[in-house]
């Protein structure tokens, strides 16, 4: 099996994957720190997986995949490019591919985030056109 994560972060899911399931694991992310170290982490334990520095938007995988997984990344995306994320999902994914989304909630709606959370925790406009 191959899985897509985007906005691996630090390469969690995609390392418990492969050390579990053998799954072979594509993370993509923006951050140099997290890749380099998260490839490390991999290289050392000798598992299937591969971090790629680049934006879900510019991504041209080679083969499509079996499940793309998404946690804790849609906060980013925001729901202006919505239509945009999930539209590029569906082209990562096979046609009986599987997709995960893992996003944080609450019981109310809102627009806007606490300023601080917009600046600290999810920066949206580093990931707007």
């Amino acid at each position: 099996m191959r899985i897509l994560d985007i906005g691996c972060g630090w390469g969690s899911l995609m390392h418990y994957a492969a050390e579990k399931y053998g799954v072979e694991c594509d993370g993509l992310t923006l951050s140099v720190e997290q890749a380099k170290l998260g490839q490390k982490i991999a290289d050392k334990q000798d598992l299937p997986v591969n971090f790629i520095l680049l934006d879900y938007r510019e991504f041209q995988p080679t083969e499509p995949y079996d499940a793309v997984v998404s946690v804790g990344m849609i906060e980013h995306v925001g729901p202006m490019n919505y239509a945009e994320y999930f539209g590029n999902i569906h082209r990562f994914l096979k046609n009986d591919g599987v997709f995960l989304l893992h996003t944080i909630g609450g019981v109310t709606s809102k627009t806007k985030a606490d300023p601080w959370f917009d600046r600290y925790i999810f920066p949206m406009v580093l990931f707007h056109h």
